[in-house]
């Protein structure tokens, strides 16, 4: 009876809306009471980004989760849920391609693993198509629904509406509204009533209009900048409120979208943006949430707790939530404090930081906190002035130094130290590093850790590389075979679990696990072969880890081969859009060099010892990447070989090398490769003939791009920002310069262009061809993908032109002497 009432009254308010409707569109839908469905908060997930993604061989950025998870599918969703079902969720949207059987399985894998975890965890499909026609959408939808039959409707970890199961569209204007209409038949006339969400993410008021008369409501899969969601939302949120108050209203909380392959997006400012998407979002009074993306490290918009932002973005979201459903928030029994900074800082930029507080319960909730920077040995550089924090609700404190004044130092190690109450000071260990970058941000976000999750350590934390000590720089021994010394032990005093006791050690190069094995502490003494550094700087770590997300980290220690000794000028920059200039190691300053000796297709090898490789005839997703980046340059990873007409060829030269392009071939290089501001390129082209426009080499961003006119001169182009009469940026234009000397036919010639921040120059067979004045351009932050052998649109459109020969390529991130470019046999002169 009861049930009877409410699909009564259900229907009754249906029908009111509707006849509210009767101005905008019939309603194709069934009655819906949505109810039961207000205020649960979900998360995007993809089968192809497991949380037990590998810790050294995965794809995407660097990132991967903060603990360790099985290998066995259900056995690491059952983990999932118990690890991380506490913080509010209740469930994730598992993205499904139609008609797939593999990824159906991974559906039925995650509701098991979910159900074996005794968590309210559940699960929808969110389905992705890939069809050209309502026919085949419909043959394929109704395949994708009998797959996952009878799970769908039976299993108690997959969610469903009343008796309805909940199932997310992610590309609704593949079909128009009335072929939805259609397809929903034919798959409900077999599985019964659906309730179906269209991702609304870049939908406007016409389209919602359009289209929900034929859903049960909307989701959204964000891609967003705070300023597009705010439009999003000003759009959409008075039309699904006003005009389909029947419906469902699931609106999304978006971390970033940040792809690090071309450096597209947007680059957070530490959890700001997080935080203010919540905002936004709730403003809007959605009927539910769903949060972009669980653990997605391609796109990092990623919430999992992971190794460079620990749990930090659902501890965020569990006091929102609780304030949202009225609920009282999560509170602690002594302050729960985190620190937040840049993985590193491009010289000129500001130094960035945050500590965040969560809420303390009792009476004491004030705690004064104390931020210092220090270098490796634990010398204080600067002393921010303490902040009093009042811990009645999540609290953050920001905290910014201009990074020239520090510009000596490689990287800077945070420290916080906090007073409550009557308990005495407490002092972190040395937190990760922000390295101050010389010409190229290596990775665009950033570390947060949390001060409840440190290992304690006692004994001397200091520890030996090839004999260098914490802070100091090893030279590289010419066969790698390193010793390595180390005294530290874990703390076995510490109550709490979290803090104490080791168990597995990692060794660090660069930030990432170079190799790990079992033991206690990191009180031990062994022999490594370390990788070649060539003309890089590496630096390594020891990590200690116990199975209940604890971890301490070292102090750095680098190792150099000698190869750029010295100190150099690099302008930067800075805020105020003025120029400076800074003297740091010639060593920091990053360069690729790809010297083509030898056949490494189809990549082509980076030489330079940052492993920023390329890409012969790269395609394929996000259009020719290698798969992998790191946090000190590299691009690296497996890789398909490309289309055989698309891969410039290689011949050998004596005891060198060049590459033959045809005009229809290319190579690609990504990873964050155009430098913005102090920079020069640098190769050797011989042409095939002359007499028709071909582009040498471009970078996506407008960076540079380098050509043979009509006339056989070199014509060097760099986009520089344009502004209006009262001087605000507007755009941008190009300014070109044009060689007075010529390339000849079958000749080598060198070329360089050299941008200092003030000026660009064009040097062809070293000789200065031209210049002019030509300004920064921030944008030039961005969008970085270079194209050797053709033009390189936005943001990674390959249009390959050149014919001919190249060879010896470099790509330096400083404005090098025409006396310190590389000679005949690529060798660099003075660097």
């Amino acid at each position: 009876m009861q049930g009877i009432l409410e699909a009564t009254v259900a229907a009754g308010l249906w029908l009111l809306a509707s006849l509210g409707l009767a101005e905008t569109a019939a309603d194709h839908r069934p009655p819906l009471d949505k109810k039961p469905y207000l205020k649960t908060v979900w998360s995007h997930a993809n089968p192809w980004w497991p949380p037990n993604k590998s810790r050294t061989h995965g794809e995407g950025g660097p990132d991967f989760a903060w603990h360790v998870y099985s290998d066995d599918a259900v056995t690491m969703w059952k983990q999932v849920a118990e690890r991380c079902g506490a913080y509010g969720l209740t469930g994730l949207q598992m993205e499904v391609v139609a008609d797939n059987a593999g990824y159906v399985e991974v559906c039925k894998d995650v509701a098991e693993g979910f159900r074996q975890s005794g968590k309210a965890m559940f699960l929808q499909p969110f389905i992705r198509g890939h069809a050209t026609s309502v026919d085949e959408a419909t043959r394929h939808y109704r395949n994708t629904f009998d797959r996952l039959a009878p799970e769908l409707h039976e299993h108690p970890n997959f969610y469903r509406l009343g008796n309805s199961p909940v199932v997310v569209i992610y590309d609704p204007s593949t079909l128009k509204p009335a072929e939805w209409g259609q397809l929903m038949e034919a798959v409900e006339k077999k599985h019964g009533r659906i309730v179906w969400l269209a991702n609304a993410a870049q939908a406007s008021a016409e389209w919602v209009r359009e289209y929900l008369p034929y859903f049960d409501g909307i989701s959204m899969y964000a891609n967003w900048s705070e300023e597009m969601q705010a439009g999003v939302y000003g759009a959409l949120t008075e039309v699904l409120h006003r005009e389909f108050p029947q419906k469902i209203f699931e609106g999304a909380v978006h971390t970033t979208y940040l792809v690090h392959f071309h450096y597209g997006g947007v680059v957070p400012s530490l959890t700001q943006k997080y935080r203010n998407s919540w905002d936004i979002a709730l403003k809007a009074a959605p009927d539910s949430l769903t949060i972009t993306n669980w653990f997605d490290t391609y796109e990092n918009s990623h919430i999992m707790p992971s190794y460079e932002r620990e749990d930090i973005l659902l501890r965020i979201a569990q006091q929102r939530l609780a304030h949202w459903r009225s609920q009282e928030p999560a509170r602690t029994a002594a302050p729960d404090l985190y620190v937040a900074n840049t993985t590193n800082v491009l010289l000129g930029q500001p130094l960035e930081f945050e500590v965040l507080g969560f809420p303390v319960d009792g009476g004491e909730k004030g705690v004064r906190v104390t931020l210092e920077l220090c270098d490796e040995r634990e010398n204080v550089l600067h002393a921010f002035p303490a902040r009093e924090m009042l811990l009645d609700e999540l609290r953050v404190a920001r905290f910014e130094l201009p990074s020239q004044e520090l510009a000596a130092q490689r990287a800077i190690r945070p420290r916080l130290t906090w007073a409550w109450g009557q308990q005495p000071p407490a002092t972190s260990h040395l937190l990760p590093p922000t390295h101050l970058a010389a010409s190229l941000r290596p990775h665009l976000l950033f570390w947060c850790r949390s001060m409840k999750r440190m290992i304690q350590t006692a004994d001397r934390k200091d520890w030996l590389l090839g004999g260098a000590h914490a802070g100091g720089t090893a030279r590289f021994a010419g066969d790698g075979v390193t010793p390595l010394v180390s005294f530290a032990y874990s703390d076995r005093s510490s109550a709490d679990e979290v803090d104490r006791g080791g168990g597995w050690v990692r060794v660090l190069r660069n930030g990432r696990e170079l190799e790990s094995f079992a033991n206690w502490n990191l009180k031990f003494a062994t022999l490594l072969r370390l990788p070649d550094p060539g003309a890089a700087l590496d630096w390594y770590q020891l990590e200690l880890e116990n199975a209940n997300g604890g971890k301490y980290l070292s102090p750095a220690i680098w190792v150099s081969a000698e190869k750029r000794p010295g100190m150099v000028k690099l302008p930067i920059l800075l805020p105020d859009d003025s120029v400076g200039e800074v003297s740091i190691e010639a060593a920091r300053v990053p360069f690729f060099q790809y010297d083509c000796r030898r056949q490494t297709a189809p990549l082509l090898y980076d030489s330079s010892g940052y492993e920023h490789h390329g890409y012969l005839g790269g395609k394929g997703y996000g259009g020719g990447h290698l798969a992998r980046t790191g946090y000190r340059h590299e691009h690296t990873g497996c890789v398909a070989p490309a289309a055989s007409d698309d891969v410039p060829t290689w011949k050998a030269d004596g005891e060198s090398g060049f590459l033959k392009f045809s005009g229809r071939d290319y190579v690609m290089i990504q990873g964050g490769t155009a430098f913005p501001y102090a920079s020069t390129y640098e190769l050797f082209v011989r042409p095939e003939a002359v007499g028709s426009r071909q582009a040498i080499l471009g970078a996506a961003g407008g960076q540079v791009s380098i050509a043979m006119n009509e006339d056989g001169k070199v014509e060097a182009t760099r986009l520089t920002p344009a502004a209006d009469a009262t001087g605000k940026i507007t755009g941008h234009k190009a300014l070109t310069l044009t060689s007075r000397d010529t390339l000849e036919p079958g000749r080598w010639t060198h070329i360089a262009v050299v941008y200092d921040l003030r000026d660009l120059h064009l040097y062809v067979g070293r000789k200065l061809q031209a210049e002019a004045a030509c300004p920064p351009w921030r944008s030039h932050e961005m969008i970085n993908a270079v194209v050797v052998g053709g033009l390189c649109r936005f943001p990674y459109d390959a249009v390959p032109q050149f014919v001919g020969d190249l060879t010896k390529i470099r790509f330096y991130g400083r404005d090098l002497r025409a006396d310190e470019f590389l000679d005949e046999q690529g060798v660099p002169k003075g660097t």
